[in-house]
């Protein structure tokens, strides 16, 4: 009897644990987008990254893109690497080699290495 009831404990800690870790996700989704929503360009940037990899909120590259943009005009070298690689795909915007090239380019000469790799490898560097 006691075996069986082991089983049983787990899963109810793990249900509870689930549960946990899902409010603790919701709690900074919102404190990402109200920091987003007055202009912060770091929590602009990673709410377009949580829409790009479905984290907290449904997996939408078209929102993705919208925050990645905003967070890019701010000059958020991270944000700009991100756009580029969305239009170097062509998620959530027509594929366009040439406006990606151009993002990376931007972060790149702020200094940002994953943009300067992946100019490397789109052979634009």
């Amino acid at each position: 009897m006691k075996r069986m009831m082991f089983p049983a404990a787990i899963a109810v800690l793990s249900a509870a644990g689930f549960a946990l870790l899902r409010a603790c996700v919701v709690r900074r989704m919102h404190g990402i987008r109200q920091r987003a929503e007055r202009g912060d360009a770091e929590a602009r940037y990673k709410l377009g990254a949580c829409h790009a990899d479905g984290e907290g909120v449904e997996q939408n590259f078209t929102e993705a893109v919208r925050w990645y943009r905003k967070a890019a005009e701010q000059g958020f070298a991270p944000a700009k690497v991100g756009l580029g690689m969305f239009y170097r795909y062509g998620l959530g915007v027509e594929k366009d080699e040439r406006q990606a090239a151009h993002c990376l380019r931007e972060a790149a000469a702020q200094g940002d290495g994953a943009a300067r790799y992946a100019l490397k490898k789109q052979g634009g560097a």
